[in-house]
């Protein structure tokens, strides 16, 4: 039997995001990426290096019809990067699901990842004006209501970035830069991925920006 509070974030999943299915699909086609290439990932691997190995291994189950008879049928596609030009420079989504059926209108799911070490890639760059705010701002995914953070983390471990995180957004409370509307909230979508959570941003344009926060281990 689910909570009340298990009810309030499943009520702001339906409210603000992607359809289930698209969701649970995105994060297992990342998550069968990651699993394929981790043996080759270590503290020191760039975070360019990481996205362009999961994006090639996901690209490879396509090819091979590595993933299973319901992801195939939808016919997804995987881009790597999607370039978007802002103040003069050019910026570049790291992963896009994205669906192609015809008779449907085109949905994507977009991964935007970071790296993070205690020294030199810190949770501020995560949140800051290369991550989190280029949601925020509408620099990306600016017609879709959901997106994700990835977090390469390269030391320590997955509960101290965690706990960087939610820091952060309590820092965050006295200007509110990064538009908080709902707190960081733990949820599983998928088994592979079991310390996930959300939170529900407001973008400059007032709309709702609904951005899941998943930590890879990247050792």
């Amino acid at each position: 039997m689910e909570t009340t509070s298990q009810n309030s974030k499943i009520n702001i999943l339906e409210q603000s995001g992607h359809p289930d299915y698209f969701r649970r699909d995105a994060h297992y086609i990342l998550a069968k990426g990651y699993q394929d290439v981790r043996n080759k990932i270590n503290s020191k691997t760039g975070e360019v290096k990481i996205t362009v190995q999961i994006y090639e291994a996901i690209e490879k189950r396509f090819d091979s019809f590595g993933f299973s008879e319901k992801i195939l049928n939808r016919r997804y596609a995987i881009k790597a990067e999607d370039p978007k030009i802002y103040k003069e420079e050019v910026k570049r989504l790291d992963i896009v699901v994205q669906t192609t059926e015809p008779s449907q209108k085109r949905i994507r799911y977009i991964f935007e990842a970071k790296r993070l070490k205690k020294n030199g890639f810190p949770i501020s760059l995560y949140c800051g004006d290369d991550g989190i705010l280029r949601f925020v701002n509408e620099i990306y995914a600016s017609d879709s209501p959901e997106a994700a953070m990835i977090g390469f983390y390269q030391d320590t471990d997955v509960n101290y970035w965690f706990k960087e995180l939610t820091r952060k957004f309590k820092e965050n409370e006295q200007d509110n830069k990064i538009q908080v509307v709902e707190n960081l909230t733990q949820f599983q979508i998928i088994s592979e991925f079991p310390n996930e959570w959300f939170s529900l941003h407001q973008r400059k344009s007032g709309s709702g920006m609904l951005l899941f926060h998943i930590f890879l281990e990247c050792l």
